[in-house]
Parts: structure tokens; sequence; C-alpha cells
């Protein structure tokens, strides 16, 4: 097991680190190094190194609550947002966004989200996706294609509480923003995956649901390819090669007993 590097009185963002937790010896909670830090804003909360260095927390979450309401602050009233007219900011049951009463072009009114009314690539009251007579099925925002509304997520914040992106889409967008945690380009990922012959480092079977990433929880370094399966065994190991050696033992020993 790697040497853990002492994070004691150092500062990541908002958070100063007070001191290391102590191991619990229970199982599966001493995965990784745990440290009490303390926020700006008073908050005191147990961070991972990993997280720590990797710049993965930079506060208890306020400072994220605080760039969110600087953005949205912004008056958007008469500003056009694909087919959606912004008449007037909607009262507000939402803690962390800010919601809009808006006219459609196809004269609905709606209550939409400031995040949806940005980002999304055609805003509407939900019409640019529906299908005319046929609730059944929708069309999705990214492939254009006309799919059942199984086949989309539920989401609270976009009209009709549906995702616009089709479930296939989504994944197939969300893909690179998980690989940016790991400080890798999907194109890391494909050399990994064609180093390995596109089988796990470990077991080296191939797998369909993919391989994920393993990582060194304290420096973050990226360090192969693996299943689920391996890739939750070496957690439950704590990454501690001498108790992947004593299992290894044990099972050479009982295996006669049938």
């Amino acid at each position: 097991m790697g040497k853990v590097i002492d994070l004691t009185n150092q500062t990541f963002g908002r958070w100063t680190v007070l001191k290391r937790r102590e191991p619990t010896g229970r199982r599966g909670n001493d995965r990784g190094a745990y440290w009490w830090c303390l926020c700006d804003c008073g908050t005191k909360k147990l961070v991972s190194s990993g997280r720590l260095i990797r710049g993965g927390s930079q506060s208890c979450g306020c400072l994220a609550i605080e760039k969110s309401k600087k953005r949205e602050l912004q008056d958007l009233t008469g500003r056009v947002f694909g087919r959606l007219t912004v008449l007037s900011r909607a009262t507000n049951d939402d803690t962390r966004h800010t919601r809009w009463f808006c006219s459609c072009s196809c004269g609905q009114e709606t209550t939409i989200r400031a995040d949806y009314l940005k980002q999304a690539s055609e805003p509407s009251c939900g019409c640019a996706f529906r299908i005319p007579g046929d609730v059944e099925q929708r069309r999705c925002c990214w492939c254009r294609e006309t799919k059942p509304v199984s086949m989309f997520n539920k989401h609270k914040g976009r009209p009709a509480g549906i995702n616009s992106m089709c479930k296939s889409c989504a994944k197939e967008q969300e893909f690179p923003r998980r690989l940016k945690r790991y400080g890798i380009s999907k194109e890391d990922y494909l050399a990994l995956l064609a180093d390995q012959e596109g089988l796990c480092a470990i077991c080296e079977e191939d797998n369909d649901r993919g391989l994920v990433i393993d990582h060194n929880h304290l420096t973050g370094v990226v360090r192969g390819l693996l299943c689920r399966q391996c890739n939750m065994a070496l957690g439950a190991f704590q990454d501690n090669p001498l108790l992947l050696l004593r299992a290894a033992a044990y099972l050479r020993k009982v295996r006669s007993r049938g």
C-alpha cells in the first residue's frame, strides 16, 4: 500500500485540512485516506485525498451554490431562446435553480429553469420534440430520431419532466465528462483499451458492460481498465497486495475441501 501524503494544514480551494481520520478498522470503510476539513463558511466535513489533490472538491458545496446564484441572477426578461420568449421571473420553489415564465412560439406558456434556457439545443415548451398526436413517442434533440418515451430519462427540470436527449445519446455525451474526472481523453481511454486488447487487466475477460477506469485513490493516477467485478474486488481488499496474496493462499488451502 502506498505511503499516505500528509495534507495537514494545506488548503484546497476553500478547504483547510485539519487532520486525517483515524482508520475505523471496519471492512470497506478505510479505502483510501480521508481528512477532516474546515470550509471557509465554517462547515466541517470528511474529504478523500484523491478529491482534494485532483481538485474534485473545493468546498462543502457553498462555492457551487454561490456560482449558480451569480449566473442565474441575470435578468432574462424579453430574451428569446429557441422557441421560447422569456416573460418574467417565476415564483421559485427550487432553492438551487432560478425559473422563468416563458411563452412558446406554439402558443403554450410554461415555466422553465434558467439552465435549460441557456444550455438546450432547441429550447421549447416540449413541442420541438413531441410527435403530433402521439404521446408514446418523442424526438431526440441530439440524434433527431423518433423513439418511445421509455427511451428517455425523467428530468424534473425539463418540459413535461422528460429529458430531451434519449438515453443512448445521453450516455454517449456523458462518457467524455466521466473521463475528464480522471484527467484523460477519449483517445487516451481507447489507447488503454487497445493496449489491453479490449480485456480486463486482471481477469483478462471481455465484458459486454464495458471496462471501468481503475485509478490510485491517493494520487488520482489512472492505472488501467478493469471489469466491474475486478474493480470492486480491489476496492474490497483496499488495494492491499498483502491481503490479496493471503486471499489467494487461503483459496489454495481450502480447495481440496470442495
